[in-house]
């Protein structure tokens, strides 16, 4: 399916934490709320319009509007993805190759984007054999930089 029916299939919880975080937006980001930390623990939720077979999840880490924005902010280094319907998969960008079931894979490789060469997109690969009507993304790690320790995620978009 092409981008414009994968929108129209989503509908997303419009609040003010969340909407930011899936707007299709890169020049946007979610921003943790932890006053005093890195954002460990916090977590942002997408809510499909109808359940349905997960097969990826897409997670551009860290504020990605321009380089300083990047430079400034918290990047995820691992987070985990839970399914309302069950299961949690934890990822750890820093270690490719190691994954825990329901994931089958996941890459910081594969998608570059031309006009945000800096930033990164990790795609998580699901077994497609577990429906869900929520995706829920919690930080676990962040990589830190910048001075004000808060930890950003541009977009997340579920496949």
């Amino acid at each position: 399916k092409d981008e414009k029916d994968l929108k129209d299939e989503i509908t997303i919880d419009t609040s003010d934490l969340v909407k930011l975080g899936a707007d299709g937006n890169l020049a946007t980001a979610w921003i943790e709320g932890d006053a005093k930390g890195d954002g460990k623990g916090e977590w942002i939720e997408l809510t499909l319009a109808e359940e349905s077979a997960v097969h990826m999840v897409r997670i551009v880490s860290g504020c990605v509007d321009t380089k300083q924005t990047l430079k400034g902010h918290n990047v995820p280094e691992s987070f985990t993805i839970k399914l309302d319907s069950g299961g949690d998969a934890h990822v750890n960008r820093r270690e490719a190759g190691r994954f825990e079931a329901p994931v089958v894979a996941f890459t910081d490789e594969l998608i570059k984007l031309a006009d945000r060469p800096w930033a990164r997109t990790t795609l998580v690969f699901f077994d497609g054999k577990t429906d869900a009507s929520k995706v829920r993304v919690t930080l676990d790690k962040a990589i830190k930089q910048g001075k004000g320790n808060q930890t950003c995620i541009s977009e997340i978009s579920v496949h």
